[in-house]
């Protein structure tokens, strides 16, 4: 896009689920790469969070854009082999999976980004991808899986405005919904949360 478009009608390309977009400069040569997470980073930078006051009063299940509950969305046991999730994110064309327990509940998330963390890509770090999720969260990660709330998630009844905050502080695209029994029934992601911006 053009040096003098607008951060709002950057905001709109990215709310149709372009994860970012180049900028160029005047002569047209590509000059910066704009984001979702840099825009919704810098929404909540503004004057202490100002453009987000309107919405701290309204839930996500207040609200219309966002659907609390969806058959749809990617999920992955803790005692699957981690090659399957990221099969399942291909599949889905989506860039993370929600990992739950033996009892359905929500207990972390398995992303994209953790194959990256992959530094050095051999064949003992290959072979992690056939351990089950819990093994290769504790080895990429050098940290326990354990049953918890995690941060990865909300609730209906959290705010438009806490929600995204948490997004940008924890530095994910995707949110897990999870019900009142820690059960996930939904994600919203940066992209539902752009297109709600724009949207108002």
């Amino acid at each position: 896009m053009p040096h003098d478009t607008t951060l709002y009608d950057v905001s709109k390309k990215l709310a149709e689920g372009t994860h970012r977009v180049w900028i160029t400069d005047p002569e047209g040569r590509l000059h910066r790469l704009v984001t979702q997470s840099a825009v919704l980073g810098f929404i909540c930078s503004v004057d202490n969070n100002a453009p987000l006051a309107m919405f701290e009063h309204l839930s996500l299940e207040q609200s219309a854009s966002f659907t609390l509950s969806s058959a749809s969305f990617p999920s992955v046991h803790t005692n699957e082999p981690a090659i399957n999730a990221f099969h399942k994110m291909k599949e889905s064309k989506v860039g993370a999976v929600a990992v739950i327990d033996e009892t359905g509940d929500l207990v972390s998330n398995l992303s994209a980004r953790d194959l990256r963390a992959m530094k050095t890509f051999n064949y003992y770090m290959f072979s992690t991808l056939f351990k089950s999720v819990r093994e290769f969260i504790s080895i990429v990660r050098q940290e326990e899986l354990k049953t918890r709330v995690p941060a990865i998630s909300c609730v209906p009844t959290d705010s438009v405005s806490s929600t995204l905050r948490r997004l940008v502080g924890i530095r994910v695209h995707q949110l897990w919904i999870k019900d009142s029994h820690n059960k996930p029934t939904g994600v919203v992601s940066t992209t539902d949360l752009l297109a709600f911006l724009v949207s108002h």
